[in-house]
């Protein structure tokens, strides 16, 4: 994990964990126009994104690093989390240390997906099997990348494409692995639930099958579905009234 900080240490402390293919970088700066407020930024780069030299291992191995990060720091009054995809993963091991105070959570496209051995290695086959056909013929993504690109915008689209192309296939299978990696983690206080937004959108395929894990795990929590959107989809195409949203809580 590679730490990028922006702003003053004494402000108010905004963790951004950011979604699959974004660095904590490109994170920051897609949404630092729209931010209200004056933050000490944290944005991490997650194994195998931005900075990071090595391969994507899982959203415990970035919780503890990060937890380690801001025990070391001092920063554990948290005035707003914000992760994204596997970044909400991440964000989910803040979440179980006590010492850690947060003002408000915000949870964006969280895989909660229940522990398969058997589905987690065919989602892993498919994705390897697709990043080899789209490596041999970069052409064969075109009609995905139309796709992206009506959620996500050209923009986005160009980094997500780009760093599709270049994930370790022991990243690869990681990253899928995270998506059945997080749906032990139940019994937060309820007073910490209550500050919980998770957010996705209704055609996420992803999230739909997370939705029972997410109402068992995080009863107080407020869920929000996005009718028509898809993984991180609104973040991406409303990212202003997102932002607004998110600090007028």
């Amino acid at each position: 994990m590679h730490i990028h900080t922006y702003g003053s240490p004494s402000a108010p402390v905004l963790i951004l964990l950011h979604p699959l293919g974004l660095s904590g970088q490109q994170f920051y700066e897609f949404l630092r126009p729209y931010l209200k407020s004056d933050y000490y930024v944290i944005a991490p780069d997650q194994g195998g994104h931005g900075d990071d030299p090595g391969d994507y291992i899982s959203p415990a191995n970035d919780g503890k690093t990060l937890l380690r990060y801001l025990k070391e720091q001092g920063l554990l009054q948290i005035r707003l989390l914000l992760g994204a995809s596997i970044g909400a993963a991440a964000a989910l091991r803040l979440l179980e240390d006590p010492e850690l105070q947060f003002g408000h959570v915000h949870l964006d496209s969280t895989p909660l997906l229940s522990r398969s051995g058997a589905k987690q290695s065919i989602v892993s086959s498919v994705i390897l099997k697709e990043m080899k056909k789209h490596r041999k013929n970069p052409a064969t993504m075109d009609e995905e990348r139309a796709e992206f690109e009506r959620d996500y915008g050209k923009e986005l689209t160009d980094i997500l494409f780009g760093k599709f192309l270049t994930y370790s296939e022991k990243s690869l299978k990681n990253l899928c692995a995270a998506f059945f990696s997080n749906s032990g983690i139940r019994d937060l206080p309820v007073e910490l639930q209550e500050k919980i937004t998770m957010e996705w959108g209704a055609n996420d395929k992803i999230c739909r099958q997370s939705e029972r894990n997410i109402k068992r795990n995080f009863p107080h929590a407020r869920l929000l579905v996005r009718e028509g959107e898809s993984h991180c989809s609104y973040l991406a195409k409303y990212a202003e009234k997102y932002i607004r949203e998110i600090e007028d809580v």
